[in-house]
């Protein structure tokens, strides 16, 4: 057999082992590492508040919410009690969503809803197949016409 001859089998026969291996999973363990986002979530609004306005909110599926100051131009709810009972995490113990309500000066609602929180998760592996660490996209509220 020639070099070249020899070469070329063995590169074939690497490339077929290697396409063996990552189709089977063989290679694709994923690691045991768990991932935790504890950043606020923002909540955007689809239109501006008045300055008299008030927004609460809480992260759950049944929370109570709670005052949320702005800071500045973003309304932030911290991953923290009052506003969260739990873990915040898909497959955690609480749901990924946020209970918003905006009263306004009078103290009538005029919003009262659950959002989903939009979650982003960066896969990792060599084929993308494990999961890896996410980030939370804002909450956006849409806000009814006032009369």
């Amino acid at each position: 057999m020639t070099l070249r001859r020899i070469l070329d089998t063995g590169g074939l026969l690497i490339l077929s082992a290697a396409l063996l291996v990552g189709t089977t999973g063989c290679v694709g363990a994923c690691t045991t590492i768990g991932y935790l986002n504890n950043a606020d979530i923002r909540i955007e609004f689809d239109t501006a508040l008045l300055s008299s306005d008030e927004v609460a909110a809480c992260l759950g599926p049944d929370c109570e919410p709670v005052a949320v100051n702005a800071s500045g131009e973003e309304w932030l709810v911290p991953q923290a009690a009052p506003y969260l009972d739990g873990v915040l995490a898909p497959g955690g113990s609480t749901d990924a969503v946020a209970r918003v309500v905006v009263t306004d000066a009078t103290g009538d609602v005029i919003h009262d809803e659950t959002h989903d929180i939009p979650t982003v998760l960066d896969r990792t592996g060599l084929f993308g197949q494990c999961p890896g660490p996410y980030n939370y996209d804002p909450v956006e509220v849409a806000i009814e016409s006032r009369e």
